[in-house]
């Protein structure tokens, strides 16, 4: 079924194997699993480290696709790793992808949270919800050094974004940036 509808049997996925080693070795995919939403998905590659093949499949098309609010999402996940030495043709991502490096210093949402100058009040929520307090960045810094140290500029992190946000609405204002030749059926041939 799945041939007649493009399925490819000698695609590899990202544990290097084909589908047919699944059919001798049925017990190391738990189909129920690859169920699991975007969110519960990147739960599981959290704790696990490691990148399941539906959520590998998930990241292929987001890359095709542009979406590049997923592909954040993975990054601030602390997740960015699987993104590295990818490649895109959608010109955003191929963007996005330039600049991954930069993105990805390994930091969690636990060390920004730490760098927040609010009493520890995101700290603790992270804490509740499973957030890793010993996680190290690119640094080798865990949130504690950025609770004690005023190093990351949460405030020129979010101006820098609400001015990204604030080109893309300019650009998508000003309409198409080519202009369209005329055609005999609009009547406007030149």
């Amino acid at each position: 079924m799945m041939r007649k509808s493009g399925a490819d049997p000698n695609i590899y996925d990202c544990n290097g194997r084909p589908a047919k080693y699944y059919l001798k070795h049925n017990g190391e995919i738990d189909l129920s699993a690859m169920r699991l939403d975007t969110k519960a998905a990147l739960k599981q590659v959290l704790h696990n480290r490691v990148a399941p093949s539906y959520l590998e499949s998930s990241i292929q098309q987001w890359l095709r696709d542009g979406q590049l609010a997923k592909l954040e999402q993975l990054v601030l996940s602390g997740c960015g790793d699987l993104l590295q030495n990818r490649n895109a043709t959608n010109a955003e991502t191929a963007s996005f992808l330039e600049k991954l490096p930069e993105y990805m210093n390994k930091r969690t949402p636990m060390h920004y949270a730490a760098a927040a100058r609010d009493g520890g009040h995101y700290l603790k929520i992270l804490g509740k919800a499973g957030a890793d307090p010993m996680a190290v960045d690119n640094e080798g810094r865990t949130p504690d050094y950025y609770r004690r140290n005023a190093v990351i500029d949460l405030k020129m992190i979010k101006d820098r974004d609400e001015e990204y946000e604030g080109m893309s609405e300019e650009l998508l204002d000003e309409g198409p940036m080519l202009e369209s030749p005329g055609s005999v059926e609009s009547g406007s041939e030149g």
